[in-house]
């Protein structure tokens, strides 16, 4: 397997990655013949993503959805469709922009040693996940 890169988190200086360190630096492990089998039944998944599956989850989104942005703002109109969000009407832009921030908090604060640091991470994942199941029928181009 190939090193590990994801230039999205790079940009927020995100270290620590559940992916990279679940994914990409267990190489040498004895269960490997045991992942490969999976990974040929599961579409290239194994039990290892289910292990941290909060995190493993969270980081794919933010990436999707940042690529999302890079590939389909300008492309479509993401402000054609519009949805109802914590009593404010938001567009598709607007919402995707929103989580993208939630997440972004949450993956750099989480495990933070300040308290109120964590109360608002746990806040605004939870607040980006009901934002994404709102906005999730319009999430194609």
């Amino acid at each position: 397997m190939s090193k590990y890169k994801n230039k999205f988190f790079e940009k927020i200086n995100y270290k620590n990655s559940c992916i990279e360190n679940l994914l990409y630096k267990m190489n040498n492990d004895k269960r490997a013949k045991k992942w490969k089998r999976q990974r040929e039944k599961y579409g290239g998944f194994d039990e290892r993503c289910s292990w941290n599956l909060n995190w493993f989850m969270t980081e794919h989104i933010y990436t999707w959805l940042k690529m999302y942005m890079k590939c389909a703002d300008g492309f479509i109109n993401l402000s054609f469709h519009k949805f109802q969000i914590n009593g404010e009407e938001k567009t598709e832009r607007e919402a995707i922009l929103e989580i993208i921030s939630d997440l972004e908090y949450v993956l750099l604060n989480y495990d933070s040693d300040d308290n109120e640091k964590s109360k608002e991470a746990m806040r605004r994942v939870a607040n980006a996940y009901m934002i994404l199941g709102i906005i999730y029928p319009s999430l194609w181009w």
